[in-house]
């Protein structure tokens, strides 16, 4: 199966059940790049302003995620990606 990159403002209750790979932050040291990434099955999209004066909108996915619900906040433009099966995100070698 196929993984489709998409948009967090994007991301709607069709989603649900799917799983989703998310990257959560990145760091440089010593000339390396390290990406954190976090994957598990969608649960639960909101789309929410967290300030309304400056009008920010973030969405928060909620993941399961090794037994846990795991919330997450993603900047609205951020991309993501689903597929319908774990192998589809993280394949596993021949």
């Amino acid at each position: 199966m196929a993984t489709t990159e998409i948009a967090t403002d994007d991301l709607s209750a069709e989603h649900v059940g799917q799983y989703l790979k998310a990257s959560i932050g990145t760091e440089v040291a010593d000339g390396v790049v390290r990406e954190t990434v976090v994957t598990g099955v969608l649960t639960k999209v909101e789309h929410e302003s967290l300030f309304p004066v400056a009008e920010r909108t973030v969405t928060t996915l909620t993941l399961f995620v090794a037994g846990n619900s795991v919330p997450i906040v993603m900047p609205i433009g951020g991309l993501v990606t689903i597929a319908p099966d774990i192998d589809s995100i993280h394949p596993i070698p021949a």
